[in-house]
């Protein structure tokens, strides 16, 4: 359908949704879809209002048991965010963690529920980027199924591997090096990476104090198992070994980077690289605290 044509719709949905704020009755769907309303017409500028307007109305809600105790886990991509969220909503008390979606990164989730403390998973860059190649390449399946945008289409039609894209990004030949570059910025989680959920390092060190934990994904269940005993005197059990319960990619894959590859990644993602040195030294942190 045009995009024209959605738009009075689209208008309509958001004087929808945002009655449903003013009110204190939006939900976390609504608020998500809100959101992507007004980036998908551009306007951005009006996201932080509309979360601190649903902040503020959805204090009482907020105030129950769990308000001063709870959690909210931000689903950064390919760091076994799907995995972590269905241990926790497995172990955990009803309302204790609320689950976000990828639109909302650590700002956004600060300004919704300031009450809350935040929890996210972490995962070297390099890696986010060949998981992030694959779960797109795949559409999400088995457990999703969501369509490739056009410009994906191009780059999963011209690059077949993630170390051929990343070989790609210093190639002699323009064209190629053009639509790697393009690649990189069309591919969901390739392009998005730490630096898309977790804003540069001063903005995560500014909100330090805030993050409960940090779930590595080399060391995921061991993490899991340690915040949950802490935290709600739980057991995480053994680790499952389903493919579709953790979100990730079938085994077989070609996952090789060639020493080209990695230095183009390393330069591609050096802040991604510095937020995830930052992340693991709050990991280390964390699972030194006291409780």
């Amino acid at each position: 359908m045009d995009p024209h044509a959605l738009k009075p719709l689209d208008d309509q949905a958001i004087d929808r949704l945002h009655a449903r704020v003013t009110a204190g009755s939006a939900s976390l769907a609504d608020l998500t879809r809100l959101v992507a309303l007004l980036r998908r017409h551009g306007q951005d500028d009006a996201v932080p209002p509309v979360l601190h307007r649903f902040a503020s109305t959805s204090d009482r809600a907020d105030a129950g048991a769990h308000a001063e105790a709870g959690y909210v886990l931000l689903h950064v991509g390919k760091t076994g965010g799907t995995y972590t969220a269905g241990v926790l909503d497995r172990l955990t008390p009803a309302g204790a963690i609320l689950f976000l979606p990828h639109a909302f990164d650590l700002p956004m989730a600060r300004t919704a529920w300031p009450r809350r403390r935040i929890l996210f998973g972490v995962r070297a860059p390099a890696e986010i980027f060949v998981s992030g190649f694959y779960s797109r390449r795949r559409r999400g399946r088995p457990r999703h199924d969501l369509p490739w945008s056009p410009e994906e289409r191009t780059a999963f039609t011209r690059f077949a591997t993630p170390n051929q894209l990343a070989e790609g990004l210093s190639a002699a030949d323009d064209e190629v090096r053009r639509a790697a570059t393009a690649a990189m910025a069309a591919i969901t989680h390739v392009a998005r990476g730490l630096h898309g959920y977790l804003g540069p390092v001063p903005t995560l060190r500014a909100e330090a104090a805030h993050v409960a934990f940090v779930f590595r994904q080399s060391d995921l269940d061991a993490d899991l198992s340690q915040f949950l005993s802490r935290s709600f005197g739980q057991d995480v059990g053994p680790p499952s070994a389903s493919a579709r319960e953790r979100h990730s990619n079938p085994p077989g894959l070609d996952v090789h980077l060639s020493p080209l590859a990695t230095e183009n990644l390393a330069r591609w993602y050096a802040p991604d690289d510095e937020i995830y040195a930052e992340c693991l030294r709050l990991a280390a942190t964390r699972r030194g605290e006291d409780r």
